[in-house]
């Protein structure tokens, strides 16, 4: 997909007027302004990826090394982006593969309930985190 960079989307805040190209690469990550929900469909090949090195490296590491393994590879790309592609309804395949990286972590089956195992490892889920990212962004805009 090509850049148009005079292809520009204009958001207006309060305080502040940005201009965002519609389409924008940041970090290996093709940012749609315009249709945000297709941003999930970069993401979750990625996290596919992250959820089978952990299932690789599980039998050989500490729960403290897998929840720092979590947080590097898996955390960081799926919080990346959060605020445009959180409110999509295919938000859930990513809640889904988040699930399943915590069973894969604690060698739990597949059907079993994940809310304890959350709080186990002490490690938000992705509506929580969505929720978090905008009580940031509204303490941020107060400054």
């Amino acid at each position: 997909m090509k850049v148009h960079p005079q292809v520009i989307f204009s958001l207006n805040t309060m305080t502040r007027k940005f201009k965002i190209p519609l389409t924008q690469n940041l970090l290996d990550c093709l940012l749609m302004t315009h249709c945000p929900g297709k941003n999930i469909y970069i993401i979750i090949p990625k996290l596919g990826s992250a959820s089978y090195a952990m299932r690789s490296v599980k039998l050989n590491m500490l729960h403290k090394t897998l929840r720092m393994i979590y947080y590097t590879y898996f955390h960081s790309i799926m919080n990346y982006g959060l605020l445009l592609w959180g409110c999509s309804s295919d938000s859930a395949k990513i809640f889904r593969l988040q699930k399943n990286i915590i069973r894969i972590m604690l060698g739990c089956r597949s059907r079993d309930s994940c809310r304890k195992l959350f709080m186990k490892l002490k490690i938000l889920t992705l509506p929580s985190q969505y929720t978090g990212c905008f009580t940031t962004l509204g303490h941020n805009c107060r400054r």
